[in-house]
């Protein structure tokens, strides 16, 4: 049995363990109808290579009881609003809310958090459960250097291309496209960024894409998408695409071609240099600052080091991708020539 070192700490039953890029994450519940929650939430994690590098990061998850509905603690400060869950903090500890009373408290420097949920958030809202336990990991995975980025990650002999951008600037598009022209994928939306032996790292968070069913029209292989049951709140299907595309994925890369995107009405897609200022200006809009003063700044320099470790750019992504895929290789293939 899996025992903390707090009077927080329950008394449980089940553990989940799962594995974060060498990162090993372990979920003690004390309720059965919260043990498929915790291997839904582990389950699409990439394990990565190697040996975990780190301590375990430690969940203990309890129900809460009748109707029960948890408020910030008094003094707590308001940090920021996510879209499902609000976060606050006091003294050491962060604390993550939703509107129906579920938290979770956490000392993300210790690399523990403490979940009190609603029965609504295991029956109808697991979209949201997975927010609440993802915005405390993230900030334990920052203090541990790995920083989350939302971009898209291919890969071309051996060479990493990331491509950050906000929701909307056609990621998954350039990712699907880059696929069917052999390229191999580590993300479509979202990835993680740390220091390696030989530079900065990207990685892998998860296999899956979410697709809008709507791209079959440009790639018919899809077409069974719209048969899938759609993320809460949005059309995209989350799949792994390497059941479709086989062994397409790999775990991580190494960046050396930063190429920002930006959707166009334009017909053809153009692709421009950008200074180190602009890159990075563009850059640090796709992350989510840590909460701790110290970790943002170490954030900060690492989005720095990555900017100047690769070439930057700018993609218009116009009418043109979506009909012709070769047309992004032949963009970037410009834009290799021109930084040469």
């Amino acid at each position: 049995m899996l025992k903390g070192d707090t009077p927080d700490d329950p008394e449980g039953e089940w553990i989940v363990c799962g594995q974060l890029q060498g990162v090993p994450v372990e979920i003690l519940v004390t309720h059965p109808e919260l043990r498929s929650c915790a291997e839904e939430f582990v389950r699409p994690m990439v394990r990565g290579d190697g040996s975990p590098p780190f301590d375990a990061l430690k969940f203990f998850l309890t129900l809460l009881e009748g109707e029960q509905h948890h408020l910030p603690p008094l003094g707590s400060k308001a940090l920021v609003q996510y879209v499902n869950v609000a976060c606050f903090r006091k003294d050491r500890w962060l604390f993550f809310h939703t509107k129906d009373g579920s938290f979770v408290k956490a000392d993300f420097e210790a690399g523990k958090a403490w979940g009190h949920l609603s029965k609504g958030l295991l029956e109808g809202q697991r979209y949201i459960l997975n927010d609440l336990l993802t915005a405390p990991l993230m900030e334990m995975l920052k203090c541990r250097g790995l920083f989350g980025l939302h971009a898209a990650a291919l890969v071309k002999d051996g060479e990493g291309y990331l491509f950050p951008g906000g929701a909307g600037s056609g990621k998954t598009t350039i990712a699907l496209s880059l696929v069917t022209q052999r390229l191999l994928y580590l993300a479509d939306d979202k990835l993680l960024v740390t220091a390696g032996r030989n530079g900065l790292v990207a990685l892998a968070f998860v296999r899956h894409f979410n697709i809008d069913p709507d791209i079959s029209r440009h790639f018919p292989e899809l077409r069974f998408l719209e048969d899938l049951d759609p993320l809460p709140g949005t059309v995209k299907r989350p799949f792994d695409i390497s059941k479709i595309y086989p062994e397409t994925f790999v775990p991580s890369c190494l960046p050396k071609l930063l190429v920002h995107l930006q959707r166009t009405s334009e017909p053809n897609s153009r692709i421009l240099r950008l200074s180190a200022t602009e890159s990075f200006t563009r850059l640090v809009h796709q992350t989510i600052l840590s909460l701790h003063k110290e970790t943002a700044k170490k954030q900060l320099e690492l989005l720095a080091t990555l900017v100047h470790s690769t070439e930057g750019y700018l993609l218009y992504n116009g009418r043109d991708i979506y009909g012709e895929p070769e047309r992004i290789l032949e963009l970037l293939r410009f834009a290799k020539q021109d930084g040469s």
